[in-house]
């Protein structure tokens, strides 16, 4: 209680301190550990936000909204590879991305059909273009969106997103 009027009060130093000394009695406190990994992430203290994120999903592996912040971190950290995984994860557990996949399965293809081509075309240009031009990988990921293969777009746009950290 103390490190939340802390917390509240902004002396985000005595809160951090309150919330550990908590841990020390109750290591599995979910108050404690969910105010200390938005703490160390507030702080840019990535890592140590990382710790208290993973021991609460351990308990609770379906908590979307840690598994969000985890994700978010694992983006700002560079590690794309696992950024990924979780953001699939997510993909898996959370209604929304349920219901948006759902959706975008729901729009016939044949609506993507234009001058350029098919969808499927359009994948297959893009793929021949891919090794050279980073913006493909992008214009892959929404042609594999629109296609309702979500896995694939987020591969394609977390490639982007590593080739522009490289």
């Amino acid at each position: 209680m103390i490190g939340l009027c802390y917390s509240r009060l902004g002396n985000i130093k005595a809160a951090e301190s309150n919330f550990k000394h908590v841990l020390k009695i109750k290591p599995d406190n979910r108050v404690s550990l969910t105010a200390l990994a938005i703490i160390m992430y507030n702080s840019e203290r990535y890592k140590e936000s990382l710790k208290y994120i993973n021991t609460i999903l351990l308990k609770d592996p379906t908590n979307i909204r840690l598994r969000e912040l985890k994700s978010s971190i694992l983006y700002k950290t560079g590690n794309i590879d696992a950024c990924t995984n979780e953001i699939k994860h997510l993909k898996i557990i959370s209604n929304g991305f349920l219901f948006y996949d759902e959706y975008i399965k729901s729009v016939p293809v044949q609506i993507y059909t234009d001058k350029y081509g098919t969808l499927d075309e359009k994948i297959e240009f893009l793929e021949d273009r891919a090794d050279s031009d980073q913006n493909s990988l992008i214009s892959l990921s929404l042609c594999h969106l629109f296609k309702g293969e979500t896995e694939k777009a987020i591969d394609y746009l977390m490639e982007a997103k590593k080739r522009i950290l490289n």
